[in-house]
């Protein structure tokens, strides 16, 4: 669950285990990690959602970096140690380097969203203030279905699995490489050393959006008696507010939500917090560490703005540019060349391929420590998104660093501004996870280990963890 999140950045998958989804499912991910979603939107009174109909992307390929080795097998030919692929067969053999690696494939994908979000928090939120909403409830904003495709994930170290494929397998597979080639399961994948999950024409593999009440109202919106410090619960167990359970489904209904006679929050100042102060998207899963916490109502979670922001425009154009040395296909047409007024930092945007976009910062003076760029851009949904993006400080006329930007809408207008490398006190956890997960090229990552000696324990923890993570090796 949380692999797969890394790596979408957004979304949460339904396999192995899990239930289909889809938008308006209501639940909660459970100890298991598990969405358990046995109720609607429409089943709990609110029917004002209005779906979007399917909207088709880009085929998803995702798999444990560093995870597998590769054996390719060319049609017409025999080749020792190959059992489910016949002598006709094109295909590749993937032998996993630890217990749990994994590999996902969805062909042919297809989103469908509730387009009008923010009326479908107010219905919530009107529930919320009559005391018919629990307070740990979940909304799907959106899922993803496809017609076919697969989850592996390998019950051991040293296990393998063949996989047919149509394309012309190139001499040597990579990680890199692997996404470009379109794998079949074959007859032979229930003798494997892989739990194998095929998706038909049905399946949803995965969900995103997940909307909640924020955990930092909680304390004040259950009706549970306060002790000190504690919460006690109707069985009179004490809770710190910041280590309540998960999810809520022990109690009783009437003890999930609110009550104005019992919850320490008025009915007046409920009714004053708007949807922004209220819902907040879930990030994290039960059992893992939560980002930190902006620490109330309406709070920014984003990172903490100098005085003076640079903004700039990112039109959309197409002009031919030979990306960084980090890029091993040549050319790639850019969306955008922009810089500061005093020429010291320099944006270019890359389209690498449907709906992909690359961002590469330059630094045209780099000093003896890192510089941190920090970059606010507008996503699909209308969004804003922040990236921290170090670059390099090895004394040298100029570093640059390149990041992915997931659900970029060319076109739109977006904001940069430095920040001292030492303001890392100042990221959120959540914020500096996706910025490292971002990372495109050895010397970003190397940009991110400077960046970590620098920063304060828990934000160089975090760091480590992800390139740890990106690396194979966590």
């Amino acid at each position: 669950m949380t692999w797969y999140h890394d790596l979408s950045t957004t979304d949460w998958p339904t396999w192995l285990p899990g239930k289909p989804v889809q938008p308006g499912s209501v639940g909660v991910f459970n100890r298991e990690r598990c969405f358990d979603n046995d109720e609607t939107l429409e089943e709990l009174g609110i029917t004002c959602a209005r779906l979007s109909g399917e909207t088709p992307v880009q085929p998803i390929f995702y798999s444990t970096m560093g995870g597998f080795e590769f054996e390719p097998k060319a049609a017409a030919s025999v080749t020792p140690g190959f059992a489910a692929l016949g002598e006709a067969d094109a295909g590749v053999k993937l032998t996993a380097n630890t217990e749990h690696a994994c590999l996902i494939q969805m062909l042919n994908p297809t989103v469908r969203r509730i387009e009008n979000q923010r009326e479908v928090q107010e219905a919530v939120l009107a529930r919320v203030r009559e005391g018919l909403w629990s307070v740990d409830l979940q909304v799907v904003m959106r899922r993803t279905r496809c017609t076919s495709g697969f989850a592996a994930v390998s019950r051991a170290g040293r296990q393998s699995v063949e996989f047919k494929t149509g394309a012309k397998l190139p001499a040597v597979i990579t990680d890199q490489n692997l996404p470009s080639l379109e794998l079949g399961l074959t007859s032979g994948r229930s003798s494997s050393g892989f739990l194998l999950t095929p998706f038909v024409e049905t399946s949803t593999p995965a969900f995103g959006g997940v909307v909640r009440v924020k955990r930092d109202l909680w304390p004040r919106l259950l009706p549970w008696r306060s002790e000190g410090s504690y919460l006690v619960d109707p069985h009179g167990k004490r809770f710190l507010p910041k280590n309540l359970p998960p999810e809520l489904s022990a109690y009783a209904p009437r003890d999930r939500c609110y009550d104005p006679a019992r919850s320490a929050m008025s009915p007046a100042e409920l009714s004053a917090l708007t949807v922004e102060d209220v819902f907040e998207e879930v990030t994290t899963l039960p059992g893992e560490d939560a980002p930190g916490s902006a620490g109330g109502p309406g709070a920014s979670s984003g990172p903490v703005e100098p005085a003076e922001v640079r903004s700039f425009p990112l039109p959309r154009s197409a002009v031919p540019s030979t990306l960084a040395a980090a890029d091993d296909e040549g050319d790639a047409p850019v969306l955008l060349d922009a810089a500061f007024d005093d020429g010291l930092v320099q944006f270019t945007v890359y389209d690498r391929g449907p709906g992909r976009y690359w961002l590469e910062v330059t630094l045209r003076r780099a000093g003896p420590q890192p510089s941190v760029v920090t970059v606010r851009y507008q996503a699909r949904d209308g969004s804003s998104r922040d990236l921290i993006i170090p670059v390099a400080g090895d004394g040298a006329a100029a570093s640059s660093s390149i990041v992915s930007l997931p659900d970029y809408q060319p076109g739109t207008d977006g904001q940069a501004w430095l920040t001292p490398a030492g303001a890392g006190q100042a990221w959120p956890a959540e914020t500096v996870r996706r910025s490292v997960l971002a990372a495109v090229g050895n010397a970003t990552a190397r940009a991110w280990e400077q960046l970590a000696a620098l920063v304060p324990a828990e934000t160089s923890e975090v760091i480590e963890r992800v390139l740890r993570h990106l690396r194979g090796t966590a």
